[in-house]
């Protein structure tokens, strides 16, 4: 049996995908064995949002590449928020916008950080990053029927 209690806020699911990704260059750490590539793609993506740029004022076509990535994350995120929404309620549209592009950065952020942390600096991991993200009734279990 499993369970699954939204946050109350964007903040605090960004702070927990980003817990996601942190945590889970530690167990690859523990098990010795790489990722799957869907553990690496956030990553990815964020360094290429952060890097992209610079190196595109250096090489052109890298920022042309760049910007081809930015419209086909936006054209994709609409996609996948029209396509739930349609099945699951329009009301949801708008706030799956915002939430995709939320999972994928927290983690991918998180990813790159535990690399940062744990492997390249050797240091324990920081304050932030051991705090539950779920507080109050969040991390309460849901009653049995």
């Amino acid at each position: 049996r499993s369970w699954y209690t939204p946050r109350s806020s964007l903040l605090a699911l960004f702070r927990q995908y980003f817990q996601y990704g942190y945590w889970k260059v530690r167990v690859i750490q523990k098990h010795k064995i790489p990722a799957s590539v869907r553990h690496l793609i956030p990553g990815l993506f964020v360094l290429s949002l952060l890097v992209g740029p610079l190196l595109g004022l250096l090489w052109r076509p890298l920022l042309l590449l760049w910007l081809f990535m930015v419209v086909a994350y936006v054209v994709a995120d609409l996609v996948a928020s029209a396509l739930a929404a349609f099945r699951h309620g329009w009301d949801l549209f708008l706030s799956l916008m915002v939430i995709f592009p939320i999972y994928h950065i927290a983690y991918g952020y998180g990813f790159l950080r535990g690399i940062l942390d744990f492997v390249l600096l050797r240091r324990q991991p920081s304050s932030d990053s051991v705090r539950l993200t779920r507080t109050g009734s969040e991390a309460a279990a849901p009653s049995r029927r």
